[in-house]
């Protein structure tokens, strides 16, 4: 940044993480490689309209159901769940 670089510290920032792929960046373990990749405003919108969207659908069909089974796999070991609604 040399003479002309800003008077209060810190760093130059040179990407930043747009918020509809915050919670896959969140799920990244210690030395996982992560590429960036460059989007515009609007496709950064359009994404995360996408986003939650998809979280939109997963609860109404969350909601329609009374009795769910879901298989849920953690650190290579697989479960079985069922999650019963009760009104």
């Amino acid at each position: 940044m040399l003479a002309e670089r800003q008077t209060v510290g810190g760093y130059a920032k040179i990407a930043a993480v747009i918020s509809a792929d915050l919670s896959v960046v969140g799920q990244c373990r210690a030395g996982d490689v992560l590429r960036f990749q460059a989007v515009s405003l609007a496709e950064a919108h359009r994404l995360w309209r996408g986003f939650v969207q998809e979280l939109e659908d997963l609860r109404s069909r969350l909601e329609r159901s009374a009795k769910a089974a879901y298989r849920v796999v953690v650190e290579g070991n697989v479960y079985q769940i069922e999650v019963e609604r009760q009104d």
